[in-house]
């Protein structure tokens, strides 16, 4: 897995059964040192390493983002350039973190209260809504 950081390496977690199949491409939280950070699924592990191994907090994705081809790209596009790996896809995937923190935005609560009158009520201003 890659992190979105700037380290030469990729690292290993486990993927829990409840997230369902994992897929090469998925975009994933994991914890990472003190806090959570964003990575992507680069592949399957041939043998687990010693020690213990951090699990996937959550999937971000319901299928990988991108095909085949263009992260056989991306890859190429990483050795020639020397790129971290997580630094590559962090910046490939950019498009998407902006999507996410858009997905949850209410611009109107009005057309919220037309539509969901109860969630409208249990979330009392807009800021609320968007948190």
């Amino acid at each position: 897995m890659a992190v979105f950081a700037p380290l030469p390496q990729p690292f290993t977690y486990t993927w829990p059964d409840a997230l369902g199949e994992p897929a090469t491409g998925l975009r994933v939280r994991v914890p990472f040192g003190r806090g959570q950070r964003t990575g992507i699924i680069l592949g399957e592990a041939s043998s687990s390493p010693d020690g213990s191994i951090k699990e996937v907090s959550e999937c971000l994705d319901d299928a990988p983002l991108y095909d085949v081809r263009r992260r056989s790209w991306l890859e190429r596009l990483r050795q020639y350039y020397l790129a971290a790996p997580g630094e590559a896809w962090e910046l490939a995937l950019a498009w998407a973190d902006a999507l996410d923190s858009q997905r949850y935005r209410c611009p109107d609560r009005q057309v919220l209260a037309d539509a969901y009158p109860l969630l409208a009520t249990a979330f009392p201003t807009r800021a609320a809504v968007n948190l």
